[in-house]
């Protein structure tokens, strides 16, 4: 299921402050519950629509944060300050060179089509989580 968004009403000082591609990604980009949770939490202007924050769960989500840090690149500058957000992304930034090598791999071309056949890409994410999960578990027992 594709995230869609509603209408979005930015004030002009919330223009004024977006960052370099910001407005531009916004309008045009490729956009799902991951990569405007990032860009929410990194920028402080609630693009949500009411979802909570989420981070990727499979190579779709994270084709698109990637392609957020491709339009936006300052937003990857901040991009370790995710890790405060849940242990999911606390993990997920702790392996993100060899996530991306990975998918780099499996889908040389993913910055210009869906990676849609991207099996090790997904199994590493699982593989990450896994310890986020069982401790999410272990919580509630």
């Amino acid at each position: 299921m594709k995230h869609k968004t509603g209408p979005l009403t930015l004030t002009e000082e919330q223009i004024a402050r977006l960052p370099k591609g910001a407005l531009h990604w916004l309008l045009t980009g490729e956009r799902g519950i991951s990569s405007e949770t990032v860009f929410s939490y990194l920028t402080g202007i609630d693009v949500m629509d009411g979802w909570d924050y989420s981070h990727p769960r499979d190579p779709a989500d994270l084709r698109r944060v990637r392609l957020l840090f491709l339009q936006v690149p300052t937003l990857f500058y901040s991009f370790y300050h995710m890790r405060r957000v849940s242990l999911q992304w606390l993990n997920l930034i702790a392996n993100w060179d060899e996530l991306c090598i990975i998918m780099d791999n499996e889908c040389p071309l993913w910055q210009k089509m869906p990676c849609n056949h991207a099996s090790k890409t997904y199994a590493f994410l699982q593989k990450i989580y896994a310890p986020t999960y069982a401790y999410r578990n272990y919580l509630k027992e």
